[in-house]
């Protein structure tokens, strides 16, 4: 929000908290219970997409002057009131789901949107069951989507809580079918299944077999299976269901039984998030899984490579560039484990940066051994058709900058004219300049300077917030009106050289040249919401040279077969 917005912005809301303390020019009475409550309907109609509608549907309540809402408590709609002409709310968890239900019912999306993200910041094993249902009710998608990533990622402490016995079939079938649903065998799955089923018999037996084809059978081992269904009387009393599961044991995609229907999706492994780490020096790329933390190797990197640059578009990992092969660039498919050459750089380049924006990857900056110049143009990759082409000139040209997107604007943050090595001190005192590429008019600017070092530091974009990570420990964001600021210094943290990470309201601050074999491997982890930090021990993680790269990406769990136990 620019100053003129922020001026005009408190005057406006300035204005309509006096109007609604003086109740002057009021032209609509809203009775809840016992209460009245004099509004605006211009306010009312701009805030709700509910009152918008009443109020120019031409019907009888578009012209009374008292319209009764039901279904509500007085206390809960004044603080909807106060929050319509001021935008100013306390939430509690007393009453926030309460609030939550009216915004939904009268369509305030910007109430409902704060009222989810409330819920969302302190979700848990013991309540992503309860807000994922209140979630789906009131249709939230954000909540929705947050609280049934935890509900899949927990099953192991979930699946024998009570809740889940309550769940209808059709609530129950989107669980189980859940890809990223955390599972070590799918009988684990089956045997979960079966108890909903037993729980209440009636139920059961009316939809066991529109459940048992939703299992994936053909990975699941016979003698297991065969236990385990041998104990539910509700299987064993459907003999469509014993016919079903015995010929989904045997079936593969290239061999069906005829006359038996068989969903795709039952082939598919699930898949787990993890963090990919790619190593140009040693072409070595690793998988971190992030609730098992265990690590696994994954394909080979096809070239050797220094000084690259990488990211996740459309879950899939591209890598381009680097101080031997400056030209080349390449693409991870994580559905497959396997690396596939893209269409090359138009320039060469290295200690560059790559971006994901909407349907493409844009590469920028970095420098180049084979020019006198470092590389200006600002190159779009288009990976439906394999095509690059460049699309624009950076207003400065600098390399070891970081970026990041928020909509269709790319944003760069320091980085340096001259080819410093990483560890020359003077890199610190270099220029920090901040830019900003628009990817529709294609349009560069320098926006200002960032206060701080921002040679290596590492940028990420997590719902429309900018976050910048520097080397001495500063956290950025930017303000309204697109300014740095400092928001958070990390706690006894300098390393130069670091990757960072988020998943799931947290960011990991990965350190590279990690210690050498048998020494501890620390991680810190903030929050961004509250502002603490932790330092984990995940000592599984190899030890990554300055080169290495990590990205989050998920992987099918049919591709962690070679775990890596050494550093």
């Amino acid at each position: 929000m620019d100053a003129q917005k922020k001026i005009h912005h408190r005057y406006l809301c300035g204005g309509l908290t006096k109007l609604k303390a003086s109740s002057e020019h009021t032209d609509t009475v809203l009775v809840v219970g016992d209460c009245s409550f004099p509004c605006h309907r211009t306010v009312l109609a701009a805030m709700s997409a509910y009152f918008c509608a009443m109020f120019s549907s031409g019907m009888r309540e578009s012209h009374d002057k008292v319209i009764t809402l039901k279904g509500i408590l007085p206390v809960h709609f004044e603080k909807v009131l106060d929050f319509l002409y001021t935008g100013d709310i306390e939430l509690s968890y007393d009453y926030v789901v309460d609030l939550l239900q009216i915004s939904s019912m009268y369509q305030i999306q910007a109430l409902q949107l704060i009222c989810e993200k409330f819920l969302a910041k302190d979700l848990c094993v013991q309540n992503c069951i309860f807000n994922w249902k209140i979630a789906v009710s009131y249709n939230c998608p954000l909540l929705e989507e947050k609280a049934f990533w935890h509900m899949t990622e927990n099953f192991p402490e979930l699946k024998h809580s009570k809740d889940f016995l309550e769940f209808s079939k059709d609530e129950l079938v989107r669980y189980i079918d859940a890809d990223h649903l955390n599972v070590e065998k799918e009988e684990e799955v089956l045997q979960f299944v079966t108890s909903w089923l037993e729980n209440d018999l009636e139920r059961g037996e009316k939809c066991v077999i529109d459940i048992v084809r939703h299992l994936r059978f053909p990975l699941m081992e016979a003698k297991a299976v065969n236990e385990i269904i041998l104990h539910s009387s509700c299987i064993q009393t459907s003999s469509e269901s014993k016919e079903y599961i015995q010929k989904a044991l045997k079936a593969n995609q290239n061999s069906l039984f005829p006359g038996m229907e068989l969903s795709s999706k039952i082939f598919n492994p699930r898949k787990e998030h993890a963090l990919v780490m790619v190593d140009g020096r040693r072409q070595e790329v690793c998988c971190f899984t992030l609730h098992s933390k265990k690590l696994y190797f994954l394909a080979k990197f096809p070239y050797f490579s220094n000084a690259k640059a990488a990211c996740v578009h459309q879950g899939d990992i591209y890598v381009s560039g680097g101080s031997d092969q400056q030209n080349r660039m390449v693409r991870f498919v994580t559905e497959q484990n396997r690396w596939e050459n893209c269409s090359d750089l138009v320039e060469p380049r290295y200690f560059h940066a790559m971006v994901s924006v909407q349907d493409f990857v844009f590469i920028v900056g970095g420098y180049s051994k084979n020019a006198a110049v470092n590389p200006a143009g600002i190159e779009r990759y288009d990976p439906a058709k394999n095509e690059i082409s460049a699309v624009g000139l950076l207003a400065m040209s600098v390399g070891k900058m970081s970026a990041t997107a928020v909509g269709d604007v790319i944003y760069m943050f320091g980085g340096c004219v001259d080819h410093y090595d990483y560890l020359d001190n003077e890199m610190l005192f270099m220029p920090t300049t901040f830019q900003s590429f628009n990817t529709k008019t294609n349009v560069a600017c320098v926006l200002g300077c960032v206060p701080s070092i921002t040679i290596g530091s590492q940028s990420l974009t997590v719902e429309d917030t900018v976050y910048v990570f520097s080397s001495n420990g500063n956290i950025l964001t930017l303000s309204d009106d697109k300014t740095p600021l400092i928001v958070h210094v990390l706690k006894s943290f300098d390393q130069r050289h670091f990757r960072v990470v988020y998943h799931q309201g947290c960011f990991f601050i990965l350190q590279l040249a990690a210690p050498k074999f048998n020494d501890e491997v620390l991680v810190l982890s903030w929050n961004h919401q509250t502002k603490e930090e932790y330092v984990l021990l995940w000592d599984k993680l190899p030890r990554t040279l300055l080169d290495s790269h990590w990205l989050k990406v998920t992987i099918g769990k049919q591709h962690l077969r070679y775990e890596c136990n050494r550093r």
